[in-house]
Parts: structure tokens; C-alpha cells; sequence
């Protein structure tokens, strides 16, 4: 059986604009399951653990960054060699990406932003079908953090084609769900370097300051 799996994130919150929270991400990983992965499985864990890194534990790339939760008590040169082992297994698998960005300024509302992205979605999907199409079965790999883009990705798939399985999954048992987090935190970070509006962190994260 040929299968396709995508791994599925979001970065931001769905809810109205706001100066800290001004953009929204949907970020899906695509992973033909033909093509071997474990070897890059077992490489990224033991180069986490060659820096006495948990490899049990995922990569969460905006709180690495920002020094929260597991990583409030590390250096930056622990956590930035983390984020280097997480960017070298994500670009060294086989696998491709699509991110869908979103300026939540303009929106009337949270219904609006999501009408938009099941839009989008649903003409990528549309406009890669005969891909989409060779696939025996669609794997769909998401933590169901957020209701409405559960519903959005249920919905459109649903609707072309007839062969999907959804998946609650976790990233520390899925390393391509870390990937996407990876590559959503980016995009973000792009956004904000873009219109000059990185946090403290994020700018103390990207110099060669030491804390």
C-alpha cells in the first residue's frame, strides 16, 4: 500500500489581532512512507544525546528560543546546538513542506481567518491532486491542539478524498512533528524580522551573545 503522511502544526493563536500575537501559521509536512526515515530517526536522537539532550523528550523550537519551560535553566549554546540537531534531521530527510501564513490584522474575525485557510488548503490540495490522488491511503499526524483546525483539516481532505486516517499524535513520538513546529517557528520569526518586530529573546537568540 502506498501512503502519504502529513504531519501538521500551527504557530499563534486563532484568536482576534493583537501586537503580540499578529500572525498565524499552518505549517504540513509530507512524508511518502516509501522513503526510509529511521536512519534519520536514530541520527537525530543520538545527536541529542551526544549533547546530553533527552532524545524522550521533543524539540519545542519557540520555547527553546525564548528560554521557557524545559529550557528556562539552559545556556544559549545548549539550546541553539538543540535547534542545529532539529534543523539538520528536518533538511536532511526526505520529506517537503507547505506553510500557509496569515496576517491576522486582516480579518474581520477568527471565522474569517479560518474560512480563508480551508480555502487555501482546499485549492493546494486541488492543485497537486493527481499527487494527492496516487496515494493509497493519507495519514494525517496532528495533536488536535486547536478544534477548528481538526475540523478544517477533516472537512477539506474529507471532501476529495476517500481514503484518509486522522491520528492524534504527539511530537515526542513523532520526530516529522517536530518538524513542522521547526518550520513554523521560522516562518514566524521570518514574518516578525521582516517588519522589524522580533522579541528581546529572539534577537539575544539570533547574535552571538552569551546568557
Amino acid at each position: 500500500m502506498k501512503s502519504l503522511s502529513i504531519f501538521v502544526d500551527e504557530s499563534g493563536d486563532l484568536g482576534d489581532y493583537c501586537h503580540h500575537s499578529p500572525y498565524y501559521i499552518l505549517t504540513c509536512v509530507f512524508h511518502e512512507q516509501d522513503q526510509p526515515l529511521e536512519e534519520h530517526i536514530q541520527k537525530f536522537r543520538q545527536s541529542l544525546q551526544s549533547i546530553q539532550a533527552e532524545a524522550s523528550r521533543a524539540v519545542h523550537t519557540a520555547p527553546l528560543i525564548r528560554r521557557e519551560d524545559q529550557y528556562k535553566h539552559q545556556k544559549i549554546d545548549e539550546r541553539r546546538k538543540q535547534l542545529y540537531k532539529l534543523l539538520n534531521f528536518t533538511f536532511a530527510s526526505p520529506v517537503t513542506y507547505k506553510s500557509f501564513i496569515y496576517e491576522k490584522r486582516r480579518f474581520a474575525d477568527s471565522f474569517a481567518m479560518t474560512g480563508a485557510m480551508s480555502r487555501d488548503f482546499a485549492a493546494f490540495l486541488k492543485d497537486n491532486f493527481d499527487y494527492f490522488q496516487s496515494f493509497d491511503q493519507i495519514v494525517v499526524y496532528y495533536d488536535n491542539g486547536q478544534i477548528p483546525i481538526n475540523q478544517l483539516l477533516n472537512s477539506v481532505l474529507n471532501a476529495l478524498f476517500f481514503n484518509v486516517d486522522f491520528r492524534r499524535a504527539l511530537s515526542h513520538d513523532y520526530c516529522l512533528l517536530q518538524s513542522a513546529d521547526l518550520i513554523c517557528t521560522m516562518e514566524m520569526l521570518a514574518m516578525k524580522l521582516e517588519r522589524n518586530a522580533l522579541s528581546r529573546s529572539e534577537n539575544l537568540f539570533s547574535t552571538n551573545q552569551m546568557s
